[in-house]
């Protein structure tokens, strides 16, 4: 037992009598240095349960959390395009028709984009087979 729990006081890093719970102490010490340092690498410890987004950027990092864990797993899917048509179409209800369509701009956007990507992919395997 830590002599905190047998009624001394103690404080959190004092060594334990016993060596295994030392050792286990440690490896706890070491574990919980360790998913600091991983939240001060990645810049966040929020999770979808407990993420408010307030601000524009707040809502982007939202929605790439969404991506990251309930989308993207299956994007190879056959019905993945489905899964996205469907998801805009619960998701825009309360929009009006202005806000719906900046959306679909930005989706039009996102096309133009991916278009003049293939068209250059095409272009340079032509001039690679020359």
């Amino acid at each position: 037992k830590h002599p905190a729990e047998k009624g001394g006081k103690a404080s959190y890093d004092e060594p334990l009598d016993d060596p295994v719970a030392e050792k286990l102490r440690q490896q706890r010490l070491v574990e919980e240095a360790d998913f600091a340092a991983v939240k001060d690498l990645f810049g966040s410890d929020r999770s979808l349960d407990t993420f408010i987004p307030k601000s524009a950027k707040e809502f982007d990092e939202f929605a790439r959390m969404l991506a990251h864990k309930y989308l993207l797993p299956h994007a190879d899917s056959s019905h993945y395009k489905s899964l996205l048509k469907s998801l805009n179409k619960v998701a825009l209800v309360s929009m009006t028709a202005q806000e719906t369509k900046d959306v679909e701009t930005c989706l039009a956007g996102i096309r133009t984009d991916k278009l003049k990507a293939e068209r250059e992919a095409v272009k340079e395997k032509k001039d690679i087979g020359k």
